[in-house]
């Protein structure tokens, strides 16, 4: 051995056959419409549920080797979003208004090692306000 470099390959992660793509299903209705080509609105409502996310979960630290990745949540987003906008024209100068007003419920429905009780994060009310004029 003394002052020799040899060449090694060591496995460092645990392997993981049954790895399998997420899975995403998502169903929505929306409207939309426009009264007297100047005001027109949008409401959309989804419901998405995605299922297989990928995580690390906890291992042995027996094996010495890093966890492997597991399909092991699965998290749905529910949502619902409202626009509107008017345009018009005065003379040479364009108007343009629109507010956007949404909501999203992101809940993690399940979770390998976790507890069974839903965590809720992000939920909020974000409105915003555009004006244009050209």
């Amino acid at each position: 051995m003394g002052n020799q470099i040899y060449q090694m390959i060591a496995q460092t992660n645990m392997s993981n056959p049954d790895l399998r793509w997420e899975e995403t299903t998502m169903k929505g209705v929306a409207v939309d419409a426009t009264l007297f080509n100047k005001w027109s609105f949008t409401y959309e409502w989804y419901d998405k549920v995605t299922d297989g996310i990928l995580l690390k979960l906890n291992t042995s630290q027996l094996t010495g080797l890093a966890a492997p990745y597991q399909n092991a949540a699965v998290v749905s987003n529910r949502g619902w979003e409202f626009s509107t906008r008017y345009d018009d024209q005065f003379g040479d100068l364009k108007l343009g208004i629109g507010f956007n007003l949404s909501d999203v419920k992101n809940k993690i429905t399940d979770m390998k090692d976790k507890p069974r009780e839903p965590c809720y994060a992000n939920r909020r009310v974000m409105p915003s306000i555009l004006f244009m004029a050209i």
